[in-house]
């Protein structure tokens, strides 16, 4: 069981949009704890339900086009009281966390999403300079709050 779970998610041939999958990439590359798992991946998918089914903690990490600012930010986020949508391109991550919570009765007790805005979203592999500043910020936010929820107590369970 994974106490830890980082999902970091987007396209990354979409320049910043990939933002959170690069995120994830070099924390996979960076951490070695068998309490922590990163996942990189281009969406989120009712399949990353089961590894939130078993963590104590979740951290998500995206882009988001709406922010004006580059500047990482970390929000606690709660479940929907159910998942709405069992398809992919639909889900976002407290409809992931109700969809854990109902197919194996359990789900992260606290959950964050970090994320940073935008600034090009057009074709390219890589990161505008400003989400690429960002992304060093993020990388180290992302790294102690995951070393930072290993070692705290393991959750109560879920009733």
């Amino acid at each position: 069981m994974s106490r830890v779970v980082l999902i970091g998610y987007g396209n990354p041939l979409r320049r910043d949009d990939g933002f959170g999958w690069w995120l994830a990439r070099r924390l996979q590359n960076e951490l070695c704890d068998p309490d922590i798992e990163i996942i990189a991946a281009h969406q989120l998918t009712p399949e990353l339900a089961e590894p939130l089914g078993r963590a104590d903690y979740a951290i998500f990490a995206d882009a988001c086009a709406t922010a004006q600012d580059e500047l990482p930010d970390l929000q606690e986020i709660v479940a929907d009281e159910t998942p709405e949508s069992q398809f992919s391109h639909q889900m976002n991550p407290g409809s992931l966390l109700a969809l854990a919570r109902a197919l194996y009765g359990a789900a992260p007790s606290q959950s964050w999403l970090l994320t940073v805005g935008a600034q090009d979203m057009g074709y390219g592999e890589q990161l505008s300079a400003p989400v690429a500043c960002a992304l060093d910020t993020a990388v180290m936010r992302a790294r102690a709050l995951c070393i930072q929820l290993s070692q705290t107590q393991a959750r109560a369970a879920i009733p």
